[in-house]
């Protein structure tokens, strides 16, 4: 593997290797995310909603090369043993589900939504000269939830309702401390200025504002 860190640019020394957690996380979640999209590529019945998946699906062969580009700049290689059990069993799950409106919103709202919305923007405003391909991601990002957004309206409130809910209470009671573990010292190094915690939290009862439910019910 060639040695990649002259590429580093504007990444403080000293933050290559608590970044490499975080973007090797990213990196299996992004695999990931290809597995669940070929699954539900061929299954759905509206023509517009088959073209919006498959549309995700193929900016995954942007973004698992960009995730891998940037472990091998930081002169690493993926590892497994990085990811946090709770992405590992959230994924697991949403492989196996038959509930397509449960998939949509752990995967569309709180991994990419939230939690991937709030670890772009925060690694692009840090370095935005070596995570300069993340901002295309970001602005892919934004119209892939507007997408789900209208996905999910289409669909059952009184079910979405309660799928936000229980993904809150697992954002909060389970992703968040999990990921900490990566997240904290990224923050302590000055890579994250915002707080975590706080910025998903707002995030996620924006989206839930946004396709039609209660912000306060379903954070209370």
């Amino acid at each position: 593997m060639p040695d990649r860190r002259a590429e580093l640019h504007d990444v403080d020394p000293d933050a290559v290797n608590v970044l490499y957690p975080l973007l090797n996380n990213l990196y299996w979640v992004h695999l990931d995310i290809v597995d669940v999209c070929s699954k539900w590529v061929p299954r759905r019945e509206r023509d517009d909603e088959r073209i919006w998946l498959a549309t995700q699906l193929a900016r995954e062969t942007v973004e698992v090369p960009m995730y891998l580009g940037f472990i091998h700049a930081l002169g690493h290689t993926p590892n497994v043993s990085y990811r946090i059990p709770d992405s590992l069993n959230r994924y697991s799950y949403m492989k196996e589900v038959d509930d397509e409106l449960d998939v949509v919103v752990g995967m569309n709202v709180l991994a990419q939504g939230v939690l991937g919305w709030v670890e772009h923007n925060q690694l692009y405003t840090y370095a935005p000269q070596f995570f300069a391909p993340m901002l295309e991601t970001i602005a892919f990002d934004i119209g892939n939830l507007e997408r789900a957004k209208v996905f999910m309206r289409r669909r059952d409130p009184e079910r979405l309702g309660e799928l936000f809910t229980g993904y809150r209470k697992h954002m909060l009671e389970i992703t968040l401390p999990e990921i900490m573990p990566l997240i904290g010292p990224v923050m302590e190094a000055g890579v994250f200025q915002d707080d975590v915690v706080e910025l998903g939290t707002e995030r996620f009862a924006e989206i839930a504002a946004a396709v039609g439910l209660d912000p306060v019910a379903v954070m209370a």
